[in-house]
């Protein structure tokens, strides 16, 4: 159980994120979606699970002091996890008299209309939701993956789209299909609610939750069908994700056996290998080559971490989601190199290409597409609010001039950063969350959906 906070420590909280609150309820109050509005709220909360117990209650105190902070408030009430859900709610009743947006005056309020199963003869089962809220035009669609053999139905992944068009069902009914090979089959709204809270308990029991992206669509489903919907939601956050540690995929033959990891690091290694070779016999300046192969080797772990296939059989998917979405987040890069990296990825990728590890064609095309997205790389690179934990600490310490290779200077950055109070440790290594930064997440999330999906399908 996480600790409270010092009063002083409340203070800290109250400083560092002051304005960020502002931001983001005056953000907030603008979104018309209220899809877009819980996705906002489950967002800036998701990683409040295993917060000291003050902060939460600190966070909602200032959004409800705040003029407008009545939508952000049902959004993150609607969205969230409990107990953070019920804070948000507790508060929000206390807000007696205060206007909300017409968004705001929609969360909340999903009602399943149609549903469809997709199972064939693989450990994984799918579920699609197509939800409307009463009296607003569109449907907001919400999938489901169930892992079966070492879990029983437990939920692996899933998505929340924003508010869509009718013919948004048909597409993603169309796609998942084609992934599975079978035809989905209607089942009804009712069933499809239980069928996802089961697989709740069943991922509460084996202390494995849902991805991210799946938690905020188990929260949205469960809450618009089931009449226990909290007790169920309540065991799901802080859970290490099951499609952590489950084997990510599975090998294309009869027995779906798991890929072989010691295989595959080995090929990596080959991989890597022959990449410096490469470099070599082309010439490369010392510290070209080192970009390069530090690409490489950021690109193997992506994919050994990430993707349902091979670490050279990359696409345009997988390569944007890896330039704009996982080496911001996760990868930490020398100043100097931050601009010439995405043609570090493209060296690499005509690498791949050259020595037959992908199509020639393929690999000049991702090339291209990986310098074309230099500006947008160098810019996510640069915003500090995408930096994972991992990356905000290792960037802090490089910024205090700490050699990583010193493992007593890490220890002694380490102590004096555990040390300080807990607004100044926030201050050192991250941005507080802001409107802009939280729903630039959102937007990228949901134009990422649609590569995650073909891959974490096949699980």
């Amino acid at each position: 159980m996480p600790s409270d906070i010092t009063q002083a420590e409340r203070r800290d909280f109250r400083r560092s994120m002051g304005r960020a609150v502002r931001d983001v309820v005056r953000e907030a109050a603008g979104i018309e979606d209220p899809a877009e509005l819980e996705q906002l709220g489950f967002e800036l909360c998701e990683s409040l699970a295993l917060a000291p117990t003050g902060i939460p209650d600190e966070l909602m105190a200032m959004i409800a002091a705040e003029r407008d902070g009545l939508s952000l408030l049902r959004g993150i009430a609607a969205a969230a996890s409990p107990p953070v859900s019920r804070l948000a709610a507790a508060y929000a009743a206390g807000l007696d008299g205060a206007s909300a947006s017409p968004a705001a005056d929609r969360v909340g309020t999903l009602v399943p209309e149609r549903a469809f199963r997709l199972e064939a003869d693989e450990p994984i089962s799918s579920l699609v939701v197509a939800a409307r809220r009463p009296g607003a035009p569109g449907v907001q669609i919400l999938g489901f993956t169930q892992e079966w053999p070492e879990t029983g139905g437990a939920i692996k992944d899933g998505f929340a789209s924003g508010t869509e068009g009718a013919d948004e069902l048909d597409r993603i009914l169309q796609e998942t299909a084609d992934l599975f090979g079978v035809n989905p089959i209607e089942i009804g709204p009712a069933e499809a609610v239980a069928r996802i809270a089961a697989g709740a308990r069943r991922g509460a029991e084996c202390r494995l939750g849902p991805t991210s992206d799946a938690l905020l669509a188990v929260n949205l489903l469960v809450r618009a069908g089931e009449r226990d919907a909290e007790e169920v939601l309540a065991a799901l956050p802080g859970l290490p994700a099951l499609a952590d540690v489950i084997p990510s995929w599975y090998e294309d033959d009869d027995e779906n056996e798991a890929v072989d990891e010691d295989a595959l690091e080995a090929e990596v290694e080959e991989l890597l290998a022959a990449l410096d070779a490469w470099c070599e016999d082309r010439n490369a300046a010392a510290d070209w080559q080192s970009l390069v192969t530090f690409a490489g080797g950021s690109m193997a772990e992506f994919r050994l971490s990430y993707c349902a296939t091979g670490p050279a059989d990359w696409n345009a998917g997988d390569l944007h989601e890896y330039l704009l979405d996982y080496v911001p987040r996760k990868v930490t890069i020398a100043e100097e190199d931050i601009e010439r990296f995405p043609l570090g990825v493209a060296e690499v990728l005509h690498f791949l290409g050259e020595t037959g590890r992908l199509d020639a064609h393929e690999a000049s095309d991702l090339a291209g597409r990986a310098a074309a997205c230099a500006a947008r790389f160098t810019a996510a690179a640069r915003d500090r609010s995408n930096y994972g934990p991992a990356k905000a600490l290792v960037t802090a310490m490089l910024a205090d001039g700490v050699d990583l290779h010193d493992q007593h200077q890490v220890d002694s950055w380490i102590a004096t950063y555990n040390a300080l109070p807990l607004g100044e440790r926030r201050a050192r290594t991250s941005s507080p969350p802001t409107a802009t930064s939280v729903k630039k997440r959102a937007k990228t999330r949901k134009a990422q959906r649609q590569a995650r999906r073909r891959h974490r399908g096949r699980r």
